[in-house]
């Protein structure tokens, strides 16, 4: 988790998969922490580079990196341009875009992240869709947003918070028509950007835009046929047009996709088939897999359906090699064999966002999507008074966690499920996950 954190901010000069000047490019992060991280490099001829960012302990507060780091060279490798361009990068930051050196109980405090969600609007209508908690999918359409000029004040707002990495989200966020002018904008100021896009609208003219910057697409692929994506989505052919986009986006070399999808029992069924992607031209850079929520005519993940997932994620993945993860808050012991489940689901860091919050299309803060209760809205209160305020600080650390967890030594990982579906279905943060079986508890 604390690696894909630390590779999102190497914001835009040093690229994780692209070159950079003289020919390197980023190979990996390793954070030794709390003391040391390595940014290892690599030419085209394998020739590799190794920078060792140490924390000066003597120093007591922390802040800029060229007062809080001292920068040491694998001396095998005599770069001097390389390393010359990599201190100038890092040393230029100093007012935070590198904050991803700090020790993780950083993130206690501040968060790294925001999922801003710029638009209601959607071309589709899926049934199994997560934001129906916060309005009808049959108005959605009839909303209105923020206009350009609040939207970029919101992200003005967020980078004088702190915030480094935005995922922009909806409804569908393609939908806008100033969207390029917003992803413009989050370039300037050097913010990572992830689209969270359905990928239906998505042509070859969008594609040539999207691929001058290096942007970061989540793909929705929820259904790997035109039939069963016309029943869940109330669109024809939705399936097949997704292919031509990631087709588009390959051709053109998309700086990272990954592929989102939501397990429902029709798709856990056929995990094999999905996973047989990964032997074709449509293979991702990642795939991130969600739980279902109870939303319109669908009901939430049955524990049997997530046991199969949990089961059939794990041989997959390592049947393929990769290490493809439910990155929803889902109890581990809803497995008979908690380890096994704590291998493919990330669990609490990711759900309830404990590096990052979330907005609505209004501006309201919120500790996860779909959440009744706002902390906040980004034009009346800071993203620190959000984070600060006392339902976020016991949501970060755990303090709704239901006390049969406490003997459990997956814990601090799982967090007992989602606290948002405890809420919903028995109205209480702190009651238990309606997937949890507390039987198969490993103390």
């Amino acid at each position: 988790m604390l690696k894909q954190i630390i590779s999102s901010f190497l914001w835009p000069k040093i690229k994780l998969g692209k070159e950079i000047k003289g020919g390197w490019f980023l190979e990996g992060i390793y954070p030794k922490i709390p003391h040391r991280i390595d940014l290892v490099l690599q030419n085209k001829s394998k020739e590799k580079l190794t920078l060792f960012l140490v924390k000066d302990t003597n120093r007591k507060s922390p802040g800029k990196i060229s007062r809080n780091f001292n920068l040491f060279i694998d001396p095998s490798v005599k770069n001097n341009s390389v390393i010359k361009y990599i201190v100038d990068v890092i040393r230029k930051k100093d007012k935070g875009d590198f904050l991803f050196l700090e020790e993780p109980t950083y993130y206690k405090k501040h968060p790294i992240g925001i999922v801003f969600t710029i638009t209601h609007k959607c071309d589709l209508k899926c049934n199994f869709c997560f934001n129906s908690y916060d309005y009808e999918l049959k108005t959605r359409n009839q909303l209105k947003d923020l206009n350009t000029s609040k939207i970029k004040e919101a992200i003005d707002k967020f980078y004088n918070n702190g915030i480094r990495i935005i995922i922009l989200s909806g409804g569908e966020p393609l939908i806008r028509n100033d969207f390029f002018e917003i992803l413009d904008y989050l370039y300037q100021k050097n913010i990572y950007t992830i689209i969270n896009t359905n990928g239906t609208l998505i042509n070859k003219k969008i594609v040539q835009k999207l691929t001058q910057y290096p942007v970061h697409l989540m793909l929705s692929l929820h259904e790997f046929n035109d039939k069963d994506a016309l029943e869940s989505t109330g669109r024809s052919n939705v399936f097949s047009r997704r292919k031509k986009t990631i087709n588009l986006l390959k051709k053109n070399k998309v700086f990272f996709l990954e592929y989102v999808t939501i397990l429902t029992k029709k798709n856990i069924n056929q995990l094999e088939k999905i996973y047989s992607l990964l032997n074709s031209d449509l293979k991702p850079n990642n795939w991130q897999f969600f739980r279902l929520f109870n939303a319109n005519n669908e009901k939430g993940s049955r524990a049997k359906e997530m046991q199969l997932a949990i089961d059939k994620l794990t041989k997959l993945n390592k049947e393929y090699k990769v290490n493809f993860h439910i990155v929803d808050s889902v109890p581990f012991c809803v497995h008979e064999n908690p380890f096994k489940a704590s291998k493919v689901v990330s669990g609490e860091l990711h759900d309830e966002h404990m590096i990052k919050l979330v907005t609505d299309p209004r501006g309201n803060i919120k500790m996860m999507c779909s959440f009744q209760r706002d902390l906040g809205n980004i034009f009346s209160s800071s993203i620190s008074e959000c984070w600060q305020s006392d339902f976020a600080q016991k949501m970060v650390n755990l303090e709704f966690t239901p006390k049969e967890c406490s003997k459990c030594s997956f814990v601090n990982d799982c967090g007992g499920g989602s606290r948002f579906l405890a809420y919903t279905h028995h109205g209480s943060y702190s009651a238990p996950d309606p997937l949890a079986n507390f039987k198969n508890i490993k103390p």
